[in-house]
């Protein structure tokens, strides 16, 4: 439960593309992330300066089900909580300088190596941008399938050294899924989350749905009120255990 909780927060792991289209001439990377900027409204983007979520979390194949909050602020500001019933409370977040967890098994815990380096980049406000001030290039690898979705799969490398698999729909233009390798403390899996369900939010699209699968199970996150422009420095604060760890 633990593992499967915390992972659900931040990554999923990896499904299988169905087979792939029969290869056209592919657009090159400058086209499609161009493409991609205009159908999420990047420039709206670009003015918002920060995020507060509110939602639901579930994994129905264990009757699960629980509420989620998200905050997030420019330039790479996070916390996330998710409460589970009989389980408790499931915390994340990046402090700016800072990544950590707390969780009902292994408490507050500050998060090093790729650990870190993968809390810094999600961190990131323009993260789901790919934009060059975080990304060294981008390739185009192929025309797919993936979980239904006729899509161009790109490999982004990161300045961080990450390396993403991303995937933007022919028909939209939007991101429906990214792969990677996703860190944990109990260790490294390979990664897909899937977003859909994109809705306007001041100009800027925003996916409300994201589904996971970790070890075949689906968890998914719907995300029911979005305000922006609302969210407080003290939302950021760390909860007493790491600020403890981060020295007061």
């Amino acid at each position: 439960m633990t593992r499967v909780v915390r992972v659900l927060i931040v990554a999923a792991t990896l499904l299988p593309a169905a087979a792939a289209h029969a290869q056209d001439t592919l657009p090159p990377a400058e086209q499609i992330i161009t493409r991609y900027h205009e159908a999420v409204g990047a420039a709206a983007f670009a003015s918002i300066q920060s995020i507060h979520s509110i939602g639901a979390i579930s994994i129905p194949a264990a009757g699960i089900a629980g509420t989620l909050e998200i905050w997030q602020a420019r330039p790479n500001r996070t916390l996330i909580r998710a409460t589970i019933p009989g389980f408790g409370d499931v915390q994340t977040g990046y402090t700016g300088t800072s990544g950590w967890s707390v969780d009902p098994s292994d408490g507050p815990r500050l998060l090093a190596g790729d650990e870190g380096t993968q809390a810094q980049d999600d961190a990131q406000f323009d993260s789901h941008l790919r934009t060059p001030a975080l990304v060294d290039s981008m390739t185009v690898i192929e025309r797919t399938t993936l979980a239904g979705y006729d899509c161009y799969k790109v490999r982004t490398h990161w300045k961080s050294g990450r390396i993403t698999t991303d995937c933007f729909s022919a028909e939209t233009g939007l991101i429906v899924g990214s792969m990677r390798t996703h860190h944990g403390s109990t260790g490294s899996t390979d990664a897909l989350i899937l977003y859909e369900e994109y809705r306007d939010f001041g100009g800027a699209r925003l996916p409300t749905r994201i589904t996971t699968r970790i070890e075949g199970v689906d968890q998914i996150i719907t995300l029911q009120d979005v305000t922006l422009d609302s969210v407080p420095d003290s939302a950021f604060t760390p909860p007493a255990g790491i600020r403890s760890l981060l020295g007061g």
